[in-house]
Formats: C-alpha cells, sequence, structure tokens
C-alpha cells in the first residue's frame, strides 16, 4: 500500500489501548501501521496527555531535585527504549517500513509516563486511608511472577481498587496473611488463562461474568469452595445468588459486589408536572406515562446509545420480561436462535422507546450520548428528560444539584399487572485457583458481612449479602438498592455478560455495535436478528475450539 494506512482485517482485533498502555508488541505496531482507528486514538491520547501535563502545577522550590533527576531519566529511558523497539523491528519476521511505524505511539507512551510520574512526584499521598491498611497492589502481569504472599486479582483500578484494598487490608489485619491484589482492567480471563497454563495463577480471582466462572470451572482450573464457606454463603446469600456462584452442582464463587440493572431512574419534578402520581408498573403503563410526559413538553426517556451496552441491557430486561427466565436462558446459552419470533418480539417492543423521537428524542442524539451525559440529561442543572434506565450504578453518577439529590428509581415494568418481572444483574465472583489455604479464608471473609461493610463505608458499592445490616449504607437511596438485590428471587445475569467477549463485549464486533445498529434502523428487526445469530454462533465456535481464547 506503499506505506499509507488502510483497514485492518475485520477480524484483526484494535489494540490502541494496549499500545497507550504500554503492551507494544510487535502483533500492536503491525496492526498500528494498518489501522487508522488505532492511530487516531492513540493520538487523540497523547492530545489529553499534553492538556494534563499543562495542567500540572510546578513542582514545589523544595523538591529534592534528585527526584526531579530520576523522573527525568525515567522520561529519556522510555524514549530511548521505545526506539530501540522500533529498530528492532526489522530483525522480525515481517519488517516494517519506517513510513508504517506509528511514531505517535512512542510519545504518547513517554508523555503517560511522565504523567505518572509528575502526578506521583508533586501529589504524594498514600493509595488509601481510613481503619484498614491498604495492601500491595500491582498490575496482573501475563507472565509468572512468583509470590509467597497471598495474590488476589480482579478487575478494580482507581478508587475501586483503593477501596477493595481496604477490605484486602482488613483481611490482612484479622488473619496477619499478606495479601497483594493485582488488577487488569481490559482482559482478565485471557491473563488469567495464560497464568493457568503457565503454572502460576494467582490464588483468588474476582470475575465480572458467571460465564468466565463457568468456563474456568468446566476445565477444572477452578477449586470448590470449601465446607465452611459453603455455610457462610448458605447463611448470608439467597438461592438465587447461590446458583450463581455453582457449576454442576458445586459452589465455586462468592458474589461479593453487586449490582441491580432492572430499574428506570426518573426525576419526581417533571412527573408532577405531567400530573403522573404513581410509577409504572407495567410496559403500556410505561408508554401511556411517556405521552403524558411528551403532551406536558418534556421529552420521557434520555438514550445513552453511544455506549453500546446500555442498549443491551434494554433488550436483557424486555426479553427477561417477556419470554421469562427459562427462554432467557436458552438464549445466553444459544440454545435458542436469535432469529427466535421471541427476539423479534422483544425487539419490537424497544423499538416503542428508541426508535419513536417523541419519546427518546432524536436517534441521531441518542446515538451521540453516552451513559454518562444521559444520565446529566435528566439529573443535571439543565434537565432535558424525565427518566433514564440503568442500573444502580446511576447513583454513582448523580450530579450534585438539586434534581440529582431528588433522584428515585422504580422497578423495570413487566408486561402484565400480577406478574413483576426478574430482575437483570450484574457483580463480582470471588473464585478459587489454587490450593492454598489462605485463599479458602479469604472466600470465607468475602462471604461475610465484615467484608461488605469495608467499602460500604467507603461509598459506590452494593452488596447480595442478606447478613449486612440495612443501617450499614448511608442514605435511604443506597438503603433502597441493597434490598432489591437482597430479596431477589430470580436473577439472571446480562445477556452481553453471559456471551464470549468477542460477542458480547467488544465495542467494535458483537452485541453493542449491533444494537447501535438497530437504534439507527429500527425498523430493521429481520437484519439485525440474522447479525445477532452470525455473531453469537461464530463466537461460541471460537470459544469451543480454543477454550475462550478468541
Amino acid at each position: 500500500d506503499g506505506g499509507g494506512v488502510i483497514d485492518p482485517p475485520e477480524n484483526d482485533e484494535h489494540c490502541w489501548e494496549q499500545a497507550v498502555d504500554g503492551e507494544v508488541t510487535v502483533d500492536v505496531l503491525d496492526h498500528l501501521s494498518r489501522c487508522l482507528e488505532c492511530r487516531v486514538r492513540a493520538l487523540s491520547m497523547r492530545s489529553a496527555t499534553q492538556i494534563t501535563l499543562a495542567s500540572i502545577p510546578p513542582a514545589p522550590e523544595c523538591l529534592d531535585v534528585r527526584v526531579l533527576a530520576a523522573v527525568e531519566s525515567e522520561r529519556q529511558s522510555r524514549r530511548l527504549g521505545a526506539g530501540r523497539l522500533f529498530a528492532a523491528l526489522g530483525h522480525g519476521r515481517r519488517r516494517l517500513s519506517w513510513a508504517r511505524r506509528p511514531p505517535i505511539l512512542v510519545g504518547a507512551i513517554a508523555l503517560v509516563a511522565v504523567v505518572i510520574a509528575m502526578l506521583v512526584v508533586t501529589k504524594p499521598a498514600p493509595l488509601v486511608t481510613g481503619q484498614s491498611q491498604a495492601v500491595n497492589v500491582r498490575p496482573l502481569s501475563g507472565y509468572c511472577t512468583r509470590s509467597r504472599q497471598l495474590t488476589v486479582a480482579g478487575v478494580w483500578s482507581g478508587q475501586e481498587g483503593s477501596d477493595f484494598a481496604r477490605v484486602l487490608g482488613a483481611f490482612e489485619q484479622r488473619t496477619g496473611i499478606n495479601v497483594t491484589y493485582a488488577y487488569e482492567t481490559h482482559s482478565i480471563a485471557t491473563k488469567l488463562q495464560n497464568l493457568i497454563q503457565e503454572g502460576c495463577a494467582p490464588d483468588v480471582a474476582l470475575l465480572p461474568q458467571p460465564g468466565t466462572m463457568n468456563e474456568l470451572a468446566a476445565a477444572g482450573d477452578l477449586k470448590p469452595l470449601d465446607s465452611t464457606v459453603a455455610a457462610i454463603v448458605r447463611r448470608n446469600y439467597s438461592r438465587a445468588w447461590r446458583q450463581l456462584g455453582t457449576e454442576h452442582g458445586r459452589l465455586y464463587g462468592v458474589w461479593f459486589k453487586g449490582a441491580a440493572k432492572s430499574m428506570i431512574w426518573y426525576r419526581p419534578a417533571a412527573f408532577r408536572a405531567a400530573g403522573i402520581t404513581s410509577v409504572p408498573r407495567t410496559w403500556q403503563q410505561l408508554l401511556t406515562d411517556s405521552q403524558r410526559l411528551r403532551r406536558a413538553g418534556i421529552q420521557p426517556f434520555a438514550i445513552g446509545g453511544g455506549d453500546g451496552w446500555t442498549l443491551t441491557d434494554w433488550f436483557s430486561n424486555i426479553y427477561l420480561a417477556t419470554a421469562g427466565p427459562v427462554r432467557y436462558q436458552e438464549l445466553a446459552d444459544n440454545r435458542i436462535k436469535w432469529t427466535s419470533p421471541s427476539v423479534k418480539h422483544a425487539l419490537s417492543l424497544l423499538a416503542q422507546i428508541i426508535g419513536d423521537p417523541s419519546i427518546s428524542g432524536s436517534r441521531l442524539s441518542s446515538a451521540r450520548t453516552t451513559f454518562p451525559r444521559s444520565v446529566r440529561d435528566v439529573f443535571g442543572a439543565d434537565p432535558k428528560a424525565a427518566m433514564v434506565f440503568e442500573g444502580d450504578f446511576v447513583s454513582s453518577f448523580l450530579p450534585h444539584t438539586k434534581s440529582g439529590e431528588n433522584a428515585r428509581f422504580f422497578n423495570f415494568p413487566g408486561m402484565r399487572p400480577e406478574k413483576s418481572a426478574p430482575i437483570e444483574v450484574g457483580g463480582d465472583v470471588a473464585v478459587v485457583l489454587t490450593s492454598s489455604p489462605a485463599a479458602q479464608k479469604l472466600e470465607a471473609f468475602l462471604a461475610s458481612p465484615a467484608a461488605a461493610e469495608v467499602w460500604i463505608r467507603q461509598g459506590g458499592f452494593i452488596s447480595a449479602n442478606r447478613g449486612v445490616p440495612v443501617s450499614t449504607y448511608p442514605s435511604d437511596l443506597l438503603r433502597r438498592l441493597s434490598r432489591r438485590l437482597v430479596d431477589a428471587q430470580s436473577v439472571r445475569f446480562g445477556l452481553s455478560d453471559q456471551e464470549p467477549a468477542a460477542f458480547g463485549s467488544d465495542p467494535y464486533q458483537g452485541m453493542w455495535s449491533i444494537f447501535q445498529a438497530f437504534l439507527a434502523h429500527p425498523d430493521e428487526k429481520a437484519k439485525v436478528t440474522q447479525r445477532l445469530e452470525i455473531g453469537a454462533t461464530a463466537a461460541a465456535r471460537c470459544e469451543r475450539a480454543v477454550g475462550g481464547d478468541c
């Protein structure tokens, strides 16, 4: 192609996140040389880094000059290291011309490194503070790193990672067992499989998808929870949550962090302005109230279609309410086709919301709206809609305005007045991958109310543990959300969470992008179901063929 940039093959995964994270492999560089989208994203990341650098205040005069020298040395070494890596590519199996090597990657990685270093230098602070001492925290390596400490892998970083470090710190203080927390924010399932194959898996892992737990259990890579842990789980969790941690009759997981995803959040002032005196309980009542809002000059819904996962959650809740939990699970397990009439019926109902401009505004606007923006469109200082659909984590995105403080929610409506719909849930399940007795002790602690209470005090956490006193939660809103999880009699994980990642959670293919296409063309139900069936079948075959590394 003469050194130009062309679109990569359709089955070539985008790699800009790995590149910005510093995972600079030959394959990543090869992809970057051919993929315009990844290069543009990496460039935008560099621009964001430059803005961040410009906003960092100068170092205080009292700062040791040796620290500044170390930062500069690190910056130079990273630049030189990246340059050597580019030069070494000429000796690989596939030589890249200099015209095709992405020079922006060098700058992006170097700038990110400088930002991180400067933040550490100019704003020294412990990872966490409070009653529990934080444990050692590091990224989860894809290669063997031996440690005498109990190693716990999870997906939380940033503030959530700090909060979980407090939980592990409380366990460390109680037992004297030293713990290291290793986080992986992008592809924890793949990293774990690599570590298992190399014989150095972490002792405990917290997985955000039940499908990953089921696959690891079926492959014999998980250790069943011992009788002590099982007794604690029976005491503190409902039957619905115990079933989610069970595979082939054996208990493998403790659902430490939970999320209820079957609720619609609304602004009471908007309902009052439209003369709505009670929340809708059925789908038809929801449509009727939406028209009342429209007649009052209020847009009923804000749709965060810019994030494809919000649309899959919409569909999951509608399908769960219409088809029931048994058929829902059959669809998740690919035992019925995505082209079945039940799927088309659920799509028709979804189109009544996202395909009607009088209810959700223009489809173009919905396609450009991110999930956080959709919350602000309802509860911000200048609201434009009355309702937004999503899980309990909406509470973490509520702005500090009067409308945000008055946020309320109601359960996702059922199809008939006499029957409430099962709820869609999310969460993180703790599983054991080694024979370490300390791993089982940690599972017992995570199944106890004490572990959940540590994170509840920090905020942003809901537990399905019925042993946690409701009074532990700091607000009435959080207390209602916790009861929603604890009291649920029938729960199912989202369809996308149960599918292979290539189909269920890839932002550029699979369910997310297909439902975004449905948002643009809600009358093309047949075409959408065909694409869903093709994607689900291909992902399932790949999973069976290569053990999940699709």
